[in-house]
């Protein structure tokens, strides 16, 4: 048969790049062409990763920096120190002004990456990238989003509302399932032992219920 003829998937080089072609342009989309570092936006995101710790990455434009350094000075810029100041602001909005309580973290601006470590699991907060100087003084850079983190432990809540299944209900359920199912011998196979199962598990519940004394009550002995 001739490879050129009938259904022939071989692609041109045009035709492959041009799957990465939005709207006309290949600067950014080209498949050999690496991710790019910095994307010029100004922003500080945090991410939970634990109950005791999360992630954060940021980026702060040149302009962003220079409005800072500006402010300050160079000779007090040289002297200040990166840092990501957190603030609790569990039960307080995105107030940070209210914040119940607030430590700093010390990094290294051109990481542009940290894990941070919190003193107390399941709890809401927020951090400023910025900069201490030894003056004291402590100018914020960037905001981030709230973020909060996980309890670790097992919940509190002890009002939770079971569903409660009826066993008619599941039946017509089943009924249908296996009608649509039995061109799949596999999926029938797996219903009917999922079925098997349920019911054992509602006949067993069922039958230990009416074997029950009543609320009170001792079991007559033998």
């Amino acid at each position: 048969m001739d490879q050129n003829s009938g259904s022939d998937f071989s692609r041109s080089p045009d035709q492959e790049l041009g799957k990465f072609i939005i709207d006309g342009t290949t600067d950014v989309l080209e498949p050999s062409k690496p991710l790019p570092e910095t994307y010029g936006d100004n922003r500080l995101v945090i991410l939970a990763r634990d109950p005791l710790w999360f992630f954060t990455y940021w980026e702060a434009t040149p302009d962003r920096l220079d409005t800072l350094r500006n402010q300050v000075g160079p000779d007090v810029w040289q002297k200040g120190q990166a840092v990501l100041r957190v603030y609790d602001v569990t039960d307080r909005d995105a107030d940070i002004s209210r914040a119940e309580r607030s430590f700093d973290v010390d990094v290294t601006y051109d990481a542009r990456q940290w894990y941070v470590n919190v003193p107390v699991p399941g709890r809401s907060w927020i951090i400023e990238l910025g900069f201490r100087f030894p003056d004291g003084r402590f100018l914020a850079l960037l905001r981030s989003n709230r973020a909060t983190l996980p309890l670790g432990a097992v919940s509190s809540q002890t009002d939770s509302r079971w569903m409660i299944v009826n066993i008619s209900e599941w039946e017509k359920m089943f009924e249908v399932s296996d009608h649509f199912s039995r061109g799949s011998a596999e999926i029938a196979k797996m219903m009917a032992q999922r079925w098997e199962f349920l019911r054992s598990v509602f006949s067993s519940s069922s039958s230990a219920l009416s074997k029950a004394p009543p609320s009170g009550q001792e079991e007559p002995k033998a």
